[in-house]
This record gives C-alpha cells, sequence and structure tokens, in this order.
C-alpha cells in the first residue's frame, strides 16, 4: 500500500511538471508572436508623418507693377515657395532704408524704409485652386511730385541731394497696404491687389502666379 501510495505521488509530480513546461512554452510563443505585431505598429507612421507626406509645394512668383494709362512703367518680380501643409507660412523682404538729411548742419539722418513686405499663410488647396490669406504692403517713392512741396527721389544719394536744396523736406512715400484671403488658379497669373494712386494717374498692381513644385 505504500509502495502503490508513493507510486501515485511520483506519477503527479511528474504531472504537475509536465502542465507547468507546456504552460511557460505557450507563453514563450505567444511572447514571440507579439513582437512582429509590435515591430509592425512601429513602423506604422504617425499622424503628423503622414499629413507631411501628403503635402503639396508650391512655386509662388509675386509681380509688383506700376502702370500708368495701361503702360507698365515698372515691374519688379519677387519669388519664394510654400506648403499646404498645416502651420506653413511664408514671407517676403525687399527693399532699402534711405537717409534722409534733418537739420541745417548735414549731420544728422533719418531712415525711411521703402519696398515690399508680403506675408502668406493658411494655404490649402480647393480643387484646382490654392486658397491662402496674404497680407502685403508695398511703398515707393514719389516721382511726380512738386519740387517745392516734396524731394522726390528714388535712390540714396538723389534722397540727399533733393532733401538739401527743398530745406530738408522728406521725400513723399506711396503706400499701399492690404490682407485678404486670396484664391488663386495654378498656372494662370490672377491679379491679387490693384489700387489707383491718389494724385496722378498711375495704378498700383500686384499679380501672382502659382505653379506646383513635383
Amino acid at each position: 500500500m505504500h509502495k502503490t501510495t508513493r507510486l501515485w505521488m511520483v506519477l503527479g509530480a511528474a504531472a504537475a511538471m509536465a502542465v507547468c513546461g507546456s504552460a511557460v512554452a505557450q507563453n514563450k510563443d505567444n511572447d514571440a508572436g507579439a513582437k512582429p505585431a509590435t515591430n509592425a505598429m512601429r513602423a506604422l507612421p504617425s499622424g503628423d508623418e503622414a499629413k507631411s507626406a501628403d503635402a503639396r509645394y508650391f512655386h509662388l512668383e509675386f509681380v509688383v507693377k506700376e502702370v500708368e494709362l495701361g503702360k507698365v512703367l515698372n515691374s519688379r518680380s519677387f519669388i519664394t515657395s510654400a506648403s499646404d501643409q498645416r502651420g506653413s507660412s511664408c514671407s517676403i523682404r525687399a527693399g532699402a532704408r534711405i537717409p534722409v538729411l534733418q537739420g541745417g548742419d548735414h549731420s544728422q539722418f533719418q531712415y525711411l524704409d521703402a519696398g515690399v513686405n508680403i506675408d502668406c499663410n493658411r494655404l490649402s488647396m480647393r480643387g484646382n485652386e490654392l486658397a491662402m490669406y496674404i497680407k502685403g504692403e508695398v511703398s515707393t517713392f514719389a516721382t511726380d511730385m512738386p519740387q517745392e512741396s516734396s524731394a522726390h527721389a528714388t535712390s540714396g544719394a538723389e534722397t540727399k541731394s533733393r532733401s538739401s536744396d527743398s530745406g530738408g523736406l522728406p521725400p513723399v512715400i506711396r503706400q499701399n497696404r492690404w490682407e485678404a484671403m486670396t484664391v488663386v488658379p495654378l498656372g494662370k497669373t490672377t491679379t491679387i491687389f490693384s489700387s489707383d494712386d491718389i494724385s496722378s494717374r498711375q495704378k498700383m498692381q500686384v499679380e501672382l502666379t502659382v505653379t506646383e513644385i513635383h
């Protein structure tokens, strides 16, 4: 009887060890099978990466024109690039700081800014058109004002000479500012701003051409 009891105890212990071994092996198999799934999840791009991969890029050419009676007197181009990715923006800064004499001793100067400032953001595609929010400023020196009332100059040297001849009067600066939501067809030149000058027959005109970068 004692031998039979011992035999049953040995058999029970062996069975228990077999069950434990099987459970451990099964857990290892599960872990081994879970690792590829984890690696696969890591390989998937995040939301931001996916949006960046889908972003489209564009070439923007702004042309500032001064027009009189249908004739272009002056034309300047400003080129940049932008993306329709969320948070993307672009800006252009071009111009000069012109010194103007102050006082009679010719030793003090005041600097006047003239040029082109353009900012654009919130770009988004709408079919074959690119929508964007544009804020612009174009400042130029008046060249058609009477000499006795203005030192009309277009360069630093000319400004200095005319301001001295006219008793130190500063030049007249024309300013055009605008900001608006604009929609521009791809590949087509579009006038996005136009303004008549209040003291002459001239007109300030800004054109924009957008082409997609592939």
